[in-house]
């Protein structure tokens, strides 16, 4: 677990000092706010950006609710919450849950941006039978609801109950390749890796250490093999399932 928090450390900093993030209000008179992520970016001190990262998350927030009906805004916050949430979930998987509970919140938000999804799903239709009616605009928002739902899942696995919404789950994220299978370097393709990789057989015929290692080359390629934070989900979430000790340390040694 060290490895993994070590590597998971270097990765979140990375993310977030890269200026990943773009941020734009709709409010009269507003600019076009500058990347949150891009001032942190600046910052000499990486203790001092790292604990800066709530306080740009507040603020994300904060820009969203001026504006709570921009797709855009809605979608970086869902992806800002996953995020931190990763950064967190290792030392304090709580506070973790919450923060992805948050991120699908948005998430969710930005997909009710299309009227005929917020109604059906307003009227009690399974997101899994609507997620047809989002085009290539609703993506990025369409990857990053998913995923949070999907982490807090995986970190409830031992909660039959959490297993209800997988059905959304995945049907959200495929579709968000469908539309963008390359965005934001294949982490869509990455996550269901996870999810075939821990989720029982019994309960999805897809998964399976088959298909998970499927699906992490094929995110592994879309960036050739330059996005490590699929390398760590693989050791994380297949190696570890698999026991496979080798595959563990080679994947981690190379991060």
């Amino acid at each position: 677990m060290r490895k993994i928090r070590s590597a998971l450390t270097v990765f979140l900093a990375l993310m977030f000092l890269g200026g990943c993030m773009k941020l734009g209000v709709d409010i009269i008179g507003a600019p076009t706010m500058e990347e949150l992520s891009n001032r942190m970016g600046r910052v000499k001190s990486y203790q001092l950006a790292l604990d800066g990262i709530p306080g740009e998350i507040l603020m994300a927030t904060a820009v969203t609710e001026l504006s709570p009906n921009n797709l855009a805004l809605l979608k970086e916050c869902a992806y800002v919450y996953f995020a931190y949430g990763l950064f967190v979930e290792d030392s304090d998987a709580a506070y973790a849950q919450d923060l992805f509970r948050i991120g699908k919140y948005y998430g969710m938000r930005a997909l009710k941006q299309h009227p005929d999804f917020k109604r059906e799903v307003e009227a009690g239709t399974p997101v899994h039978e609507l997620v047809s009616l989002l085009g290539p605009e609703y993506a990025e928002a369409l990857c990053w609801t998913g995923l949070n739902a999907g982490m807090w899942v995986l970190l409830n696995l031992d909660d039959p109950m959490s297993l209800i919404e997988t059905a959304d789950i995945t049907a959200v994220v495929k579709r968000s390749i469908e539309l963008k299978e390359d965005y934001f370097h294949g982490v869509a393709k990455a996550f269901m890796g996870c999810y075939y990789a821990m989720v029982p057989k019994a309960l999805d015929p897809e998964c399976g250490p088959e298909n998970a290692s499927v699906m992490f080359d094929a995110a592994r390629q879309v960036d050739n093999g330059a996005m490590l934070l699929i390398d760590l989900f693989e050791a994380r979430f297949l190696a570890v399932n698999m026991n496979d000790e080798d595959l563990f340390d080679r994947l981690l040694n190379q991060i």
